[in-house]
């Protein structure tokens, strides 16, 4: 049995030798775990078919091998030496920090079964508890797999139920991460629904409710009395699945996007020539247990498009929020998300660097954002007047993907998330 008693005290003093990076809650083992006691998830596969195939296709199994993190953990290397990979290789590829292989310096030197992130066997060996005040998670590879289904007497391998396995806590030890210097403001997916309308005493949403809820599905046919919840594993990763040609992955990550927040134009439906029309768009986090965005400050990117026009020419009055010939959105618009800043305070996408969080406008869970917009009438313009409201949403940052490539390369996908049309404002 590895046991590993989670707090941020224990967090701070192992890896503060590296970079400022690290994982809100962080691990302490009494041995190393070889790569090769975990059960490959081929394996797993053969009898949990419809499971795997879902995992395969999955941010889950490329964890360690997604392009743009490979990327941008080359340049964090460049800048801190292979040591900085340990921070990274934690949660991206977890049998290697377990087997005492993080700080490996080729890709190929890694066995094959640690490359593919986060695998079946990893996830499914895993129990945990609460105590004084942290949590307990207990890692314990070998013939008996763990799960949250209960009554499973004839499976082909020892299975052993875990509640803990239903709980957010669960998810915690990956998707709750903080930052030395820049504090609570780094990430903290988790922290964020802990302290949310989501889990309440009388009522608690899960990580798993939202994102592996999709259907219940057999696991295949020497497993198909077996339900699971499914292992897609998607949220609002929309580029990974695109690049690696999943589109149902994709298709369920859009979907979750768009059930995350929806938006609304308010402004007066009468006004002069030559006057300022003022209107306010709002929008409201209605189905994120996280802010919105969550995950790395700079990264994400959530927008408003506005565009103002003629309702009967359709000509073009007013816009706001567009992306140019090289996908780069204007910086005039409403951005919704938060920046890193370096010591000198200047904004920066290079996570080590930071030092500080500043410019944090993500939206809490339920809670609502209003932008004010204004728009000068031209004197001689009458007529009647139709607002497109957009909000747009992309993984990562257009220039943050052609810096860390070189280059400049497809434009990253933008998913429109909501649209609102605000008619009949007549102009006398």
């Amino acid at each position: 049995m590895v046991n590993r008693h989670i707090t941020r005290s224990i967090v701070i003093s192992i890896i503060i030798f590296t970079a400022n990076y690290y994982p809100a809650i962080a691990i302490e083992i009494d041995r190393l775990i070889p790569v090769e006691d975990y059960t490959p998830s081929s394996e797993c596969g053969q009898c949990h078919r419809q499971v795997y195939s879902e995992w395969r296709g999955s941010i889950h199994n490329s964890s360690h091998l997604d392009i743009i993190y490979q990327a941008d953990l080359g340049r964090m290397v460049k800048a801190e030496g292979v040591a900085a990979k340990r921070i990274c290789v934690a949660c991206h590829a977890p049998l290697a920090a377990l087997a005492g292989l993080d700080g490996y310096a080729e890709e190929k030197s890694l066995p094959l079964e640690a490359r593919l992130g986060i695998g079946c066997d990893f996830c499914h060996t895993i129990d945990g508890n609460f105590k004084d005040g942290g949590i307990v998670y207990d890692f314990f590879p070998g013939e008996t797999k763990y799960g949250p289904s209960q009554n499973l007497s004839d499976a082909p391998h020892p299975v052993k139920y875990s509640a803990f396995q239903n709980s957010s806590e669960y998810c915690a030890l990956c998707h709750d991460t903080d930052h030395i210097l820049a504090g609570e403001n780094y990430g903290g997916t988790y922290t964020q629904w802990k302290y949310s309308k989501y889990n309440r005493v009388d009522s608690v949403t899960t990580c798993q409710d939202c994102h592996m809820s999709f259907d219940l599905i057999s696991s295949g046919p020497r497993a198909d009395s077996i339900e699971h919840s499914n292992h897609y594993f998607t949220a609002a990763n929309t580029a990974y699945p695109g690049l690696i040609g999943t589109p149902v992955h994709n298709s369920i990550a859009v979907e979750s996007l768009r059930r995350a927040a929806n938006i609304k134009v308010a402004g007066i439906k009468e006004i002069g020539s030559g006057e300022e029309y003022i209107f306010w768009v709002t929008v409201h986090n209605k189905g994120a247990g996280h802010l919105l965005p969550t995950g790395l400050p700079g990264l994400r990117q959530i927008w408003l498009s506005i565009r103002i026009l003629d309702s009967n020419t359709r000509e073009l009055l007013y816009s706001n929020g567009e992306v140019d010939s090289l996908g780069v959105v204007d910086t005039a618009s409403c951005f919704i998300g938060a920046d890193y800043v370096d010591a000198n305070g200047e904004v920066t996408d290079k996570v080590w660097e930071a030092a500080g969080v500043i410019n944090d406008n993500r939206i809490p869970p339920g809670e609502t954002s209003r932008f004010k917009y204004s728009y000068k009438i031209p004197e001689d313009y009458k007529g009647e007047m139709v607002i497109f409201a957009m909000l747009n949403y992309r993984s990562a940052k257009q220039d943050f993907i052609n810096e860390i490539f070189n280059e400049t390369p497809d434009d990253m996908a933008v998913v429109q998330m909501d649209y609102y049309i605000h008619k009949g404002i007549k102009v006398r």
